[in-house]
């Protein structure tokens, strides 16, 4: 198949992500409490990114493809609920740069202070 870069995430009732939903079942041990935590608490695996696939790296592909090499690689397992989120981080990267020109200080005193504590 290939090496794949994604995560577990738990979703709160509006679809959001919800990392400390998730963290309440990351302590779960017993075997039993495990099962019952998919009622609770579904996660999905969320993936970003296929970094290899049929013996060779993709490493050096444009993002764009690896993403397409990767939606290939889930229709052809019947992955279900696949969804692309192409165009979604250029829109949430060109708000951040647009942020960030506007609140450099606010971000340099966030991204400084703790390192210097």
């Amino acid at each position: 198949m290939g090496k794949l870069h994604g995560e577990l995430v738990a979703f709160d009732a509006d679809g959001r992500p919800d990392l400390p939903r998730l963290l309440r079942r990351h302590g779960l041990a017993h075997a039993w409490r495990i099962r019952q935590a998919r009622l609770w608490c579904p996660v999905r695996y969320v993936l970003f990114d296929l970094l290899y696939h049929a013996g060779r790296s993709l490493l050096h592909e444009a993002l764009v493809r690896r993403r397409e090499v990767l939606a290939e690689v889930c229709r052809q397992f019947e992955a279900a609920d696949v969804q692309s989120s192409s165009g979604k981080g250029k829109r949430w990267y060109n708000k951040l740069v647009e942020f960030s020109h506007r609140h450099l200080e606010t971000l340099a005193a966030i991204v400084i202070w703790p390192a210097a504590s």
